[in-house]
């Protein structure tokens, strides 16, 4: 399943990238490897998703296909069995990366996601993925054109609640931080610098240890950024409130401590699947959960 093999064709296509010039990897394993990535290559992009790039959603599944196809297509770039196939591959991914960077402004201009948090790192840590293979193999670097990307840390500060969990907004079937979420906020330190991320992440207890690839905590979880404790942060520096165009969520707390009050409300329109139709919402957080999903007006069906 794509959706779930993606990480392994990712780690794969590094691999096969890192040990080209390494002599014991002799031609034969070389070829075998290089024909099982274009073999998995070949049959993502043959998908509906993949048939007019210029509609390739930015979406979960989408985001998690197209890392497959983009990492295997960049290790391939220059092996002999490959050159004309593999061009015509990375045009199609670079015209659906295009498209999905282009949604982004729509939908998560200041950070968030219309599926939930839950769907929302599943596809933040492929889309980093793939904006970082961009950057480092053609020069464009999405974050410096694309705001969400900057605003990722964000997310994370002002929708986890105070226990730790995520906002449960949308179709949110596990409210519990896993892997992925580990490794969009050591992103978030490692390209933006951002202290509160570097707290989140180090001090407060609420992520784990593991991230989506293992080199990557090498590579991003920059030492020199200093975790900054939210508590201490006056309103002035960092403001009780924070909206998220696109999705049309209002997020206000009264500070990060385990005590902390927190308030949801949500009026943006419905985006997509995994979305719930539950515009005009409020959920309110004290303690536990005083108010769940209350909404006001004509209720409207899931």
């Amino acid at each position: 399943r794509a959706s779930r093999s993606w990480v392994d064709y990712v780690r794969w296509s590094i691999t096969f990238d890192w040990l080209f010039e390494y002599r014991g990897f002799d031609a034969a394993l070389k070829d075998r490897v290089a024909g099982e990535l274009m073999d998995g290559a070949a049959k993502m992009l043959a998908t509906p998703d993949f048939a007019d790039p210029s509609q390739f959603s930015y979406h979960n599944y989408a985001v998690r296909y197209l890392s497959l196809a983009a990492f295997a297509a960049a290790a391939l770039q220059g092996y002999a069995n490959c050159d004309a196939r593999c061009e015509s591959w990375r045009n199609t991914i670079a015209k659906s990366l295009a498209n999905v960077l282009d949604v982004t402004e729509v939908v998560s201009p200041k950070g968030s996601y219309h599926e939930s948090l839950d769907y929302m790192r599943i596809t933040w840590a492929s889309l980093i993925l793939v904006a970082e293979l961009q950057r480092t193999t053609t020069g464009v670097d999405p974050a410096q054109h694309f705001s969400v990307f900057r605003n990722m840390g964000d997310t994370y500060l002002y929708k986890l609640l105070p226990d730790g969990t995520p906002s449960r907004e949308g179709d949110n079937e596990y409210p519990v931080l896993d892997a992925r979420d580990t490794t969009v906020l050591g992103y978030a330190i490692n390209r933006f610098k951002d202290p509160y991320s570097a707290w989140l992440l180090r001090k407060s207890g609420f992520f784990g240890k593991e991230w989506v690839l293992p080199v990557l905590e090498f590579l991003w979880d920059d030492p020199e950024v200093e975790p900054r404790d939210p508590v201490l942060a006056p309103e002035s520096e960092l403001p009780r409130q924070r909206y998220f165009p696109g999705v049309g969520h209002l997020v206000i707390r009264d500070g990060w401590k385990a005590e902390s009050s927190w308030i949801e409300f949500d009026c943006g329109p419905y985006l997509a699947k995994h979305q719930h139709l539950d515009q005009n919402q409020i959920t309110i957080y004290h303690r536990g959960h005083l108010a769940v999903k209350r909404r006001f007006g004509r209720p409207q069906r899931r």
